[in-house]
């Protein structure tokens, strides 16, 4: 029989887009590829069908397998057990032997891999970047204003979101203890993107608060501090995440959150007045807002082709692009612009109820300021510039703009690179190390 009539079988068969495929060992011992034509057959299709959708089938088949096979536990409970060991660091050989010692059940050392692969399918699994104590010391120091610091080890924005996350529950749980013990916390939302995760992180974070509810106050209110700018794209709206915890029966408190209903932009201040006159909820926002206890707001660069607030600025106020560019504008902060000497006028602005010029004198009442400032969730590029910006207008109590400080470990690195004390590429890929270390 000729090598064209004869079909593969065993382990040195596969199936490629309708071709099936037989490997061979060549001269020197190179694996060859020799393609096959013909129809797929039933028995060919069982032996060698793709391996992804095999995979899951067996990982689905093992959860539903009877609890004689794991001496009385079910498949998700042995799920549990090797998500357990997982976390504490245990190797896939060394779950095989734990789960032989402690439990008396045999398993190969490929359930482990699948369990895991099937936790993660079902969003078992978190991710949960660790913390820089040697960046967070640096920043610290250098700038010892900052009531506190975050430096977060990762190149994902949604992870420097959930220590963002973290950090309002610490300042709600400050708020609420003595002395301070408020009954209601107001929390003020800037809108974007990280700002967006960080709130839905926070209200993910509560419902999973059981019995720890000593320090928390009785009710947390969200005030979205700018209206939604596009419909079709939820985080520009500050309190679209509030939906889907509103009515979860584990909420520990009770939770409210209050949109702004106003036009995206403002033409000069006379126009504010004309609508704080006109819509008498405009007034009602503006006012139930001067007692906020938390501001959390987001920043990016202006260089960076992917910047929201560009975009709006584009699409509805083309003068103050200008402006922005001509005053050297470096990035936005709560959707206004910024540069080395501080906010950047201009008439035509996004509708905020507390402008960046606010700013430095709620921090001197005691409102506090949270900025989670992470990498461009698109291209990954760092935000060095404007995070050196505010730490240095940050010096003096007039341009103060922040009170607490989470970030990506790349975008401090780089910040302490344009300094001298770090030194490496400070693009997306860059490798920074401290300047006289062995690389």
């Amino acid at each position: 029989m000729s090598k064209k009539s004869r079909k593969p079988h065993g382990d040195d068969a596969s199936e490629k887009n309708g071709r099936v495929v037989m490997l061979e060992e060549g001269a020197k011992g190179d694996r060859i590829e020799k393609k096959h034509e013909g129809k797929k057959s039933g028995r060919v299709a069982k032996k060698t069908g793709g391996g992804k959708s095999r995979r899951i089938e067996e990982n689905d088949e093992a959860m539903r397998r009877p609890r004689e096979e794991y001496n009385g536990l079910s498949g998700f409970e042995m799920e549990s057990i090797i998500g357990n060991l997982f976390e504490n660091g245990c190797s896939p050989a060394r779950i095989q032997m734990a789960v032989k010692d402690l439990y008396a059940i045999d398993i190969t050392r490929e359930f482990p891999n699948r369990s895991i692969v099937g936790a993660a399918k079902r969003k078992r699994i978190r991710y949960h970047a660790e913390l820089d104590v040697f960046l967070r010391t640096c920043l610290k120091t250098r700038h010892p204003w900052l009531s506190e610091v975050r430096v977060v080890r990762t190149a994902v924005s949604l992870h420097v979101a959930n220590h963002g996350a973290e950090e309002l529950l610490n300042l709600v749980r400050e708020l609420g203890r003595p002395p301070m013990r408020k009954k209601v916390v107001r929390i003020g939302l800037s809108g974007g993107i990280m700002v967006h995760q960080v709130a839905e992180a926070f209200a993910r974070d509560v419902c999973a608060l059981a019995d720890d509810l000593d320090d928390l106050p009785g009710a947390i209110e969200f005030y979205g501090l700018v209206p939604a700018f596009d419909v079709n794209d939820p985080p520009t709206d500050p309190c679209a995440f509030y939906p889907e915890y509103a009515r979860n029966p584990l909420l520990p408190l009770r939770m409210r959150a209050y949109r702004l209903r106003a036009p995206q932009m403002i033409m000069g201040r006379s126009h504010m007045d004309a609508l704080r006159r006109m819509f008498p909820d405009i007034e009602d926002a503006f006012a139930s807002t001067r007692e906020l206890d938390v501001i959390v707001t987001g920043s990016s660069a202006w260089t960076d082709p992917h910047n929201t607030l560009r975009k709006c600025l584009r699409r509805y106020a083309p003068n103050t692009v200008k402006v922005y560019d001509d005053n050297e504008c470096i990035g936005d902060v709560s959707w206004e612009g910024l540069n080395e000497r501080g906010r950047i006028h201009a008439d035509e602005a996004v509708m905020t109820l507390v402008p960046l010029e606010e700013f430095p004198g709620r921090i001197a009442a005691g409102t506090k300021v949270l900025l989670v400032l992470g990498p461009c969730c698109r291209c990954l590029r760092p935000k060095q510039g404007i995070l050196g910006t505010i730490l240095a207008l940050g010096k003096e109590k007039e341009k103060r703009l922040v009170t607490h400080l989470v970030v990506d470990s790349r975008t401090a690195k780089c910040h302490f690179g344009q300094e001298g004390i770090w030194q490496g590429a400070p693009g997306p890929v860059g490798q920074l190390t401290p300047v006289g270390a062995r690389v």
